[in-house]
């Protein structure tokens, strides 16, 4: 029987069939010792049982999959940023875009509470970086736009803690209940209520991922059992010479600059470091490129 992973927690998988009906299923053998760890999202064959349990014995191929959330087979990152309480920190936020890039899977950037903050800022550096911005507010249900733009979609909100992405679903959908915590006065922190990424149906063809918050995506091919290694190299599998593909507003300039392998750091001529200069590429999202460029060394 054939379905679609929506969770895994500690060694136990809820499955989706074809029809409908959920299973409770655990790994084959042969699926432990191939490595290859069964994520939400993924397409599944598995041996059900007529308890509804049953045991996964194949993995459909993926076309992208993530460590941070560990997810596969995702239509579009939603990246939550919220205009403050607490204050978005661009650096992380662009740290994520790299990764949704190098993933191949649309970005939007949801910019979260809009009642007690202008969007304006975060929305213009983003838009020129051609990415799709959508302003909500799920404290008065401000979220029509985004609602109807998940239609069809695989969905995973994403983002740190505390700015709303739990809170933004339930605005969305009442009937999902999703656990909210609240935000830590003193260090402007949220708690983290979400331990595991879960996809949940909400029409036809439409899921919604909520994921633990975080500060820093990865993502990678092929995801193993073994741990690994928390350094920003390693888990997006990149080099100097890719990360400037990974930024839009750059990738769009390749060729331009009087350097055929500028790397838009120092070089004199250099269309990149001109656009900065002009305010057609935020500064922001260029000193994130030169922070990651050095941590590439």
């Amino acid at each position: 029987m054939k379905g679609r992973i929506l969770k895994g927690l500690k060694g136990l998988y809820t499955v989706e069939a074809e029809n409908g009906a959920l299973y409770e299923c655990r790994t084959a053998t042969k699926i432990r010792k191939s490595g290859i760890m069964p994520l939400a999202g993924d397409e599944a064959e598995f041996e059900p049982n007529d308890d509804n349990t049953g045991f996964i014995v194949s993995i459909g191929e993926r076309k992208n999959s993530f460590v941070r959330p560990l997810a596969a087979n995702v239509d579009v990152l939603a990246i939550v940023v919220a205009v403050c309480e607490p204050d978005p920190f661009l650096y992380n936020i662009d740290k994520l875009t790299v990764a949704a890039v190098a993933g191949d899977v649309e970005i939007w950037i949801i910019i979260n509470k809009t009642d007690i903050g202008s969007p304006d800022e975060l929305e213009q550096i983003y838009t020129k970086a051609g990415m799709k911005c959508i302003r909500v507010c799920a404290a008065d249900g401000r979220i029509n736009e985004l609602r109807d733009a998940v239609e069809g979609k695989t969905v995973i909100f994403t983002g740190a803690s505390g700015v709303g992405k739990s809170s933004l679903l339930n605005a969305m959908y009442p009937s999902l209940n999703v656990e909210t915590g609240e935000l830590s006065v003193k260090l402007m922190r949220g708690k983290n209520t979400t331990r595991h990424t879960e996809l949940h149906k909400v029409g036809e063809r439409t899921y919604i991922g909520d994921s633990p918050g975080f500060t820093r995506l990865e993502v990678d091919k092929k995801l193993h059992y073994e741990e690994k290694d928390s350094d920003f190299r390693t888990l997006l599998s990149i080099d100097k010479k890719e990360l400037k593909l990974l930024f839009p507003e750059m990738r769009d300039l390749d060729g331009e600059c009087r350097w055929r392998d500028c790397s838009h750091t120092k070089e004199d001529g250099c269309a990149v470091r001109e656009k900065v200069e002009s305010g057609d590429i935020p500064a922001s999202r260029y000193e994130s490129y030169l922070k990651m460029f050095e941590s590439l060394s």
